[in-house]
């Protein structure tokens, strides 16, 4: 990461075959919590299976499943705040992230989207990748539940970001968020053809937008390197 870049930054990274990992932060604490933007979207989504698991959500209805779909990969709002409102609200997402996932930074304070006012949806990058190994370990909800947001976030169409610099043998599951200058940020797992798969998140605020974008696009390149090796 270059040294005279602007704003506050969080690149988490871990080999999800060994588990291994590194957090690296500019500006930042370990124990603070950026503005998730539509980050937040990935706990809306498991709150959603949590509910589907115990017969209070029907995740199998076409429409629902249109919902939850296209709440991740075109990131829409609509979406996201319908199926808020269908798991109990905000406080039932942090509810949820609180006692199942049992994380204790990432929070929903609001809907998404500038006509809701109130303090900011927070993310915090350690469990943001913590969220990450859960999915791909099968652990959020059960294995084709997670296998199933996994799938989703595949088909994400925004890729403006990490994603420009994984290589041919990469497939990238993943969730953006962006609020102007004060968020942008991508999160996701990269399945590597016979290497490790590992996931990354990229957490950028206060920095100029095509500043982070490639910085972004620069990490991502240098962290697939690496992989290519493994």
């Amino acid at each position: 990461m270059k040294e005279n870049l602007s704003g506050k930054w969080a690149v988490c990274v871990e080999d999800l075959v060994t588990g291994e990992n590194f957090i690296l932060y500019r500006d930042f604490e370990e124990d603070e919590c950026f503005p998730a933007a539509s980050t937040i979207k990935l706990f809306v989504l498991c709150s959603v299976y949590d509910k589907a698991s115990k017969g209070e959500f029907e995740i199998g209805d076409e429409y629902n499943r249109m919902l939850a779909e296209k709440m991740i990969t075109i990131s829409s709002n609509n979406c996201a705040n319908i199926l808020t409102k269908a798991v109990g609200g905000t406080g039932a997402v942090t509810g949820y992230i609180r006692k199942t996932l049992g994380f204790k930074l990432s929070t929903m304070n609001k809907l998404i989207g500038n006509e809701y006012g109130g303090a900011n949806n927070l993310i915090n990058p350690a469990e943001a990748m913590k969220l990450l190994e859960l999915l791909y370990n099968g652990e959020v909800v059960d294995r084709r539940s997670s296998e199933e947001m996994l799938g989703f976030m595949l088909k994400q169409e925004i890729n403006n970001k990490v994603s420009l610099g994984i290589g041919e043998d990469g497939q990238f599951a993943h969730k953006t968020g962006e609020y102007f200058e004060l968020a942008n940020h991508d999160m996701g797992i990269v399945y590597m053809k016979g290497h490790h798969d590992y996931s990354i998140c990229c957490f950028s605020g206060e920095s100029k937008i095509d500043e982070a974008l490639n910085n972004m696009k620069e990490i991502s390149e240098i962290v697939y390197n690496y992989f290519e090796t493994t």
